[in-house]
């Protein structure tokens, strides 16, 4: 340091002792101030830093939301001439890119209602084919108890020899059942749900 020569220096009096101390005080006050400076330059650095990647990360989420659809006519806040061609330009585009959005609004509802109706249609399809189902399985079963007991009783008279030959009866068959009604599928072209449209409106 500067004073590094007077730290050295040979002393011959009590006051000399005295300045050499006073020295050294202020040489590590210095040494203090020094550190403490850097440390403010390190941390304004790494602040800067930290703003910087900020304002990065705040330019890049207005980019996405300014891409994700244009809910108003003049987001960005900009001062424009009402008369200028680029105002005109901008509330044609505005309106059309509306007209689009409730086209597209309507036509997801109109597919939502319509597969409404197809799975009304649908289900009393199903409940009706199950009914015939149930009864033929019902009658199906009393055949067979029918047909049982009637073997039964044949057997019965075979052995008091009051009939011949062999069994006739028919075992009964359960037959054919109605195929399963299969279920009404989305219409892939138009989304069945879709939320992000219905929140640009409301902006």
């Amino acid at each position: 340091t500067r004073h590094s020569e007077a730290l050295r220096m040979e002393l011959k009096t009590k006051r000399e002792a005295e300045l050499l101390a006073a020295l050294h005080i202020s040489e590590q006050t210095n040494q203090i101030y020094q550190w403490r400076m850097i440390e403010l330059q390190a941390t304004n650095i790494l602040n800067e830093a930290y703003c910087k990647a900020l304002r990065e990360q705040l330019a890049f989420r207005e980019a996405k939301k300014s891409r994700k659809g244009k809910g108003r006519l003049m987001g960005d806040g900009l001062p424009v001439l009402l008369t200028s061609d680029f105002f005109y330009e901008r509330v044609v585009e505005f309106e059309e890119e509306q007209q689009r959005k409730q086209r597209e609004k309507e036509e997801r509802q109109m597919g939502k209602e319509e597969r409404k109706k197809a799975l009304t249609v649908w289900e009393e399809k199903v409940t009706k084919c199950q009914k015939i189902v149930d009864a033929r399985r019902a009658e199906w079963e009393r055949e067979k108890q029918e047909y049982v007991a009637a073997k039964l009783k044949w057997a019965s008279d075979k052995k008091k020899d009051k009939v011949k030959g062999r069994f006739t009866g028919v075992q009964p068959k359960l037959g054919t059942l109605p195929p399963a009604i299969p279920k009404p599928k989305v219409n892939a072209e138009v989304p069945e749900s879709s939320g992000s449209d219905d929140e640009a409106d409301d902006e």
